[in-house]
C-alpha cells in the first residue's frame, strides 16, 4: 500500500503545471498557504503535516537565501583551474605573490524581494495602490527633493510670466492647465511643504492681480484650492493626517479669505474629517478665521431676503432657507473638532463676532439679527455644548449686543430662546420625538400673539410628549434669568396660571431663591395657583429669599414678619405657645438674627428690635436660646455700639451678659464682661481729654 500524500502536497501539485517542478511559484505557495490557514480554523484533533511556526521561519529563511543567491551573478574566477579540469597542473611547485586588494565589483541595487518573503508570515490582501506607490518612489529616487522644488518653482514662474503677459482670452485655460499639473504633482510626492505653502500665497496674489472681475477671482481661487486639496487626498505617498499641520492651516487661511459659499464649506469641512487630532489642534488659527467668515457671510443681503409682511414673532431671518443649511453644515465642521478645542474655538468666535462685526455695524438690524440667531442654533447642537456653555455664549451675544453701538437691535426674544434649547435638548438625545416636538413648537409659536406665549408653548408640548416637562421648565428659567430676562420667568408662570399647568414647589423654590427680592416675592404669591398636588410651599424652605428681604432696605420688616405669618410681639405681652415650632422654621429665625445683626441695610436701633423679636418669637414656642442668638445680641447691641464710638447703656449691657452667662457659661461671660470694663474706661479718659472750646458729650450711665 502506497503511503498517503500529505494534504498540502496534493494541494500544490493541482496549481502546478508539471509534476517536476523545479521551482514552486510565489502565487501556487501563497494561495496554498492560504488555503490550509483557513482549514486550521476548523477545530479536529487529527495529526497534520502543515509545518509550524518555528519550521515556516526555517522554510522562509532558506527560500529567501535560495532567491538572493539565485539573483548574485557568478564570480569571474577560473573554477575549471581550481579542480585541474582544464588540465594538469604541478601541486609540488608553488610561487609566492604579494597580496593584493580584489578589485570592487559594482552589482547594482540589491533585488527586491517579493510582498510575501518580507515578513515572517505571508501578507494577505495587500493593496495594489501601496504597490504602484512604492514603484512610483523607486522609479522617482534618483531625484532629490531640491531638484523637485526648482522644477515646482520654475513651473511657477512660468506661470506668473504668462498670467502678466498673455491674453486674457487665454489666462483662465493656463490656470485650469496649472492646476491639472500641480494637482498630478503633489499626487506623486513631487512637492515639498514648504514650496506648496509658498505657492498658495504667490498663486492667489497673482491671480487677483490679473483679473478685475470678482467673482472670476473667487472662482479660480477655489478651483487652486480645490486641486492642491484634491492632490492631498489622492497622494500616493503620504494621507493628509501625515501631512504637517502648518500647511493645512495655510490652506485654511486661503479658504476664510473667500466669500463663504458652499463650494468652500465643503472643502473646509473635508479638511477638518480628514485631519488627525494633534493636526487639529495646530490649526486653531485657520479654523477661527473659516468660523468667523463663515458667520459673518450671513449678515449679506443675498442670504437675508426683505423683511416678511406678516406682523408676528417669526421674521423672516427666522424662516429663510440658505440660512438654515448654512447653520447646519456650520454645526457639521463644528463637529468634526475635539471637544476642548470645539469649546475654544466657538467662545472666541462668538467674542470676535460681536466684537468686529456688530462694533462695526456690518448689515442691517435685520440681518445682525439673523446671524446671532443662527449662530447660537449651530453652536446649540454641537456635541460639545454643555448648558452652561450655551447660557455664556446667549450671554455673551445679547450683551455686546446693548452696548450702545447699535443702539436699535433689540436683544433675544423668548421665542429664540427656546429655539437654542430645542436644539441643545436633541443634540445631546433628552428628546424622543424632537422633529416633531420642533415642527409643533413652531407651528403654535406663529399663531401666538403674545411673545411670552412662546415660553407656555414649549412646555405645553413637553409635557403632552412626556419630556420631562419640570427639568426642562428650569433649564429655560435658567437661560431666562442668566442673561437678564428675570421678568419673563414671572411672565410664564402668570401664563402658566391662565392655561392651569401645574408646577412643583423645588422648582418655585429655587427661583424664588435665585430671584431679587421684589420678583421672588411675588413669584411666591403667585405659586398658590400653580402648586402641583395642593403642595404648600413654606418660606422655611426659602432662607435666601428672607435674607435678601433682610438686606434689602425698600422692604419693612413688618413685610418680612407678615409673609411668614408672625406677628410684631412686645415684650411685656407674650404668652406661652403649645405649638412646637419645625426645625426648618428654627433653624430661619436663627439665621434671620445673624442677617439683622450685620445688615448694613438696618439701622442699631432697628436691627436690635427685630432680633429681639426673633427672641421673643423663640421664647413663645418655647424654644431655648442657642449660642448664634447671643451672638447676635452681643453684636447688635454691643459691638456696633462701640464701633462707632457710642455709649452703651449699663441696663442694656447688664441684660445682655445676662442672657450670655446662661446660654454660653460664666466663663464667656466673664471675658466679655472685663473687655468691656477696659473698653469703657477707654471711651471715659478719652472725653475727659477732649480740648477746651469744644464741647463733649455727657456721659451717662443709664
Amino acid at each position: 500500500m502506497s503511503p498517503q500524500l500529505p494534504p498540502w502536497y496534493r494541494a500544490v501539485h493541482q496549481n502546478s503545471l508539471t509534476f517536476n517542478s523545479v521551482w514552486i511559484t510565489d502565487d501556487i505557495l501563497l494561495g496554498a498557504m492560504r488555503h490550509f490557514h483557513r482549514a486550521l480554523r476548523v477545530s479536529r484533533r487529527k495529526a497534520s503535516s502543515v509545518p509550524g511556526p518555528m519550521e515556516c521561519r526555517r522554510r522562509t529563511g532558506k527560500r529567501k537565501m535560495t532567491h538572493i543567491s539565485a539573483a548574485t551573478p557568478t564570480s569571474m574566477q577560473d573554477f575549471c583551474a581550481l579542480w585541474s579540469f582544464g588540465g594538469v597542473v604541478d601541486r609540488t611547485q608553488w610561487q609566492w605573490e604579494a597580496p593584493t586588494i580584489s578589485p570592487l565589483v559594482d552589482y547594482g541595487s540589491p533585488p527586491r524581494l517579493q510582498p510575501w518573503l518580507r515578513e515572517d508570515e505571508p501578507l494577505a490582501g495587500l493593496a495594489r495602490e501601496r504597490l504602484e506607490a512604492t514603484t512610483i518612489v523607486e522609479t522617482c529616487a534618483s531625484r532629490s527633493g531640491a531638484e523637485s522644488g526648482y522644477l515646482l518653482r520654475q513651473d511657477l514662474e512660468d506661470f506668473r510670466a504668462k498670467l502678466r503677459r498673455g491674453p486674457i482670452e487665454a489666462l483662465q485655460v493656463i490656470c485650469d492647465t496649472f492646476n491639472r499639473d500641480i494637482k498630478q504633482r503633489i499626487t506623486l510626492g513631487l512637492v515639498q511643504e514648504d514650496i506648496l505653502s509658498l505657492c498658495l500665497s504667490n498663486v492667489t496674489e497673482d491671480i487677483r492681480k490679473a483679473f478685475r472681475d470678482v467673482d472670476l477671482v473667487t472662482s479660480l481661487s477655489l478651483d487652486f484650492y480645490r486641486a492642491v486639496w484634491e492632490g492631498m487626498k489622492a497622494c500616493r505617498i503620504m494621507a493628509p493626517s501625515d501631512m504637517g499641520s502648518l500647511l493645512l492651516n495655510r490652506l485654511l487661511l486661503s479658504l476664510s479669505k473667500l466669500p463663504q459659499i458652499q463650494a468652500v464649506q465643503v472643502v473646509a469641512s473635508e479638511i477638518l474629517k480628514m485631519s488627525s487630532a494633534c493636526q487639529l489642534l495646530e490649526m486653531e488659527q485657520g479654523i477661527t478665521a473659516i468660523v468667523k467668515t463663515w458667520v459673518c457671510g450671513w449678515t449679506s443681503e443675498d442670504l437675508c431676503p426683505a423683511k416678511s409682511k406678516k406682523t408676528t414673532i417669526i421674521y423672516s431671518y427666522l424662516e429663510d432657507r440658505a440660512l438654515m443649511c448654512s447653520s447646519r453644515a456650520l454645526r457639521t465642521y463644528l463637529g468634526h473638532l475635539p471637544p476642548d478645542l470645539a469649546t475654544m474655538i466657538i467662545r472666541s468666535s462668538a467674542a470676535q463676532i460681536m466684537d468686529c462685526c456688530l462694533a462695526e455695524s456690518r448689515g442691517s438690524t435685520r440681518a445682525t439679527r439673523g446671524m446671532r440667531y443662527w449662530w447660537i442654533r449651530a453652536v446649540a447642537g454641537v456635541h460639545c455644548m454643555t448648558e452652561d456653555l450655551l447660557i455664556e455664549i446667549s450671554s455673551t451675544m445679547d450683551i455686546s449686543s446693548r452696548t450702545g453701538t447699535i443702539p436699535d437691535l433689540p436683544p433675544l426674544t423668548l421665542f429664540e430662546c427656546c429655539q437654542a434649547l430645542l436644539d441643545f435638548w436633541a443634540s445631546h438625545g433628552q428628546l424622543s420625538r424632537r422633529n416633531r416636538i420642533k415642527r409643533e413648537f413652531e407651528h403654535k409659536a406663529r399663531n401666538q400673539e403674545k411673545p411670552l406665549n412662546a415660553g407656555l408653548s414649549l412646555l405645553v408640548i413637553l409635557d403632552r410628549y412626556k419630556q420631562l416637562c419640570w427639568t426642562k421648565a428650569q433649564s429655560l428659567f435658567t437661560l431666562l434669568r442668566r442673561i437678564g430676562r428675570p421678568h419673563m420667568v414671572y411672565g410664564i408662570l402668570q401664563t402658566l396660571v391662565e392655561s392651569r399647568v401645574k408646577m412643583p414647589a423645588s422648582l418655585i423654590a429655587r427661583e424664588i431663591n435665585l430671584h431679587n427680592p421684589q420678583t421672588a416675592l411675588r413669584i411666591y404669591r403667585l405659586y398658590r395657583k400653580v402648586r402641583h398636588c395642593n403642595t404648600p410651599l413654606l418660606l422655611d424652605g426659602c432662607p435666601e429669599l428672607i435674607i435678601k428681604m433682610i438686606n434689602d432696605c425698600d422692604l419693612h420688616p413688618s413685610a418680612i414678619w407678615g409673609t411668614l405669618g408672625v406677628p410684631i410681639y412686645h415684650p411685656g405681652r407674650i404668652q406661652a405657645s403649645d405649638r412646637s415650632l419645625p426645625r426648618a422654621r428654627v433653624a430661619l429665625i436663627h439665621r434671620m438674627a445673624l442677617a439683622f445683626a450685620t445688615s448694613e441695610a438696618r439701622s442699631n436701633r432697628v436691627a436690635f428690635r427685630n432680633v429681639m423679636q426673633c427672641i421673643m418669637y423663640l421664647r413663645r414656642h418655647r424654644v431655648p436660646l442657642s449660642v448664634d442668638l447671643t451672638r447676635a445680641l452681643c453684636y447688635v447691641g454691643i459691638t456696633r455700639e462701640m464701633v462707632r464710638n457710642q455709649w452703651v447703656g449699663t441696663e442694656k449691657l447688664v441684660w445682655i451678659l445676662d442672657l450670655i452667662q446662661r446660654v454660653e457659661g460664666e466663663e464667656v461671660s466673664g471675658e466679655i464682661d472685663r473687655a468691656l470694663y477696659q473698653c469703657r474706661q477707654r471711651f471715659v479718659a478719652g472725653r475727659h481729654r477732649a480740648p477746651t472750646g469744644v464741647q463733649s458729650f455727657r456721659i451717662r450711665p443709664n
